[in-house]
């Protein structure tokens, strides 16, 4: 009899319990639910093109979800570019942000800056010591023109870091960049009397403007490994009648070869894509 009793009475309190999660809410109900713990992941709160503060500098959000520095306001001598902001990485160095910076002496990349931007350190006339390029992958026209590092330097290739070729100081005549040099930013923009440059195995990347105006440039070759050539990288060439793309460049700028000589020829390979620029172009392929 007491085993039936107590029998009795679990059925009747199970009964009760079950009623009792029958008159829940559904809100209710979902309240009872145990959430993953998101704590240490960044929440996301900005769209691409949203602009966001921290301290002196301005970001802004860019379609990976990665951040442009578009403005600086200090006046300290000594800048270090912040890692991440709100928890997004900060990837690039928009155009004109430190331009005419009198008082920056030194300024320090993060990890993750792989883009410096159009004149984005020009004229910074005291600009000496930059230091953690090694990510960098495109550097913008006039990136460091007029800085201290590129303007008072007495070797005949000027560079930022080590790979990074800004400034060349030569007489001229034929040229060969040393090995080691990864990136050509507007090196020899301008120079006359240089009639035809031999580029290292190490390069990766021609920046924009890297080689316009080069009046007296006759012919280029682009070597193996290159893998992209900026906007206007040869514009205002006038005397350029050769120059050789490898199939490995897959990344080519606006307006590389505007104002050129109509006797230009470009050497590249069936299927790659040279070949489609230079059809979409009008650009006369050498056969």
């Amino acid at each position: 009899m007491k085993h039936t009793v107590k029998t009795a009475a679990l059925l009747l309190a199970i009964f009760a319990l079950a009623s009792c999660e029958r008159e829940l809410s559904a809100e209710e109900k979902a309240a009872r639910f145990t959430y993953p713990d998101k704590s240490g992941e960044a929440e996301v709160l900005y769209n691409e093109g949203d602009t966001l503060t921290d301290g002196d500098f301005t970001f802004t959000v860019d379609p990976n979800g990665d951040l442009t520095l578009t403005e600086y306001r200090g006046i300290d001598t000594t800048v270090i570019i912040p890692e991440k902001s709100e928890g997004m990485r900060v990837t690039a160095v928009g155009d004109g942000v430190f331009a005419e910076n009198s008082t920056l002496t030194t300024v320090e990349f993060s990890r993750y800056v792989t883009e410096i931007g159009d004149r984005a350190f020009f004229n910074c006339v005291n600009l000496l010591r930059i230091l953690g390029t090694d990510n960098v992958k495109y550097v913008g026209a006039h990136a460091f023109t007029g800085t201290a590092a590129a303007s008072y330097s007495d070797k005949e290739f000027v560079t930022v870091g080590s790979d990074i070729l800004v400034a060349y100081k030569g007489q001229g005549g034929a040229v060969t960049v040393p090995e080691g040099i990864r990136i050509i930013s507007t090196a020899f923009a301008g120079r006359e009397g240089i009639t035809e440059i031999k580029l290292p195995r190490s390069l990766k990347y021609i920046g924009s403007s890297a080689f316009e105006i080069c009046c007296d440039l006759v012919s280029i070759d682009v070597p193996g490994g290159t893998v992209a050539i900026g906007d206007r990288a040869f514009a205002g060439c006038a005397a350029l009648t050769d120059i050789y793309i490898p199939f490995d460049v897959s990344e080519l700028g606006e307006n590389i070869f505007d104002e050129c000589s109509g006797a230009l020829e470009v050497l590249c390979m069936a299927g790659s894509h040279a070949e489609s620029y230079c059809l979409e172009h009008g650009i006369c392929i050498k056969e």
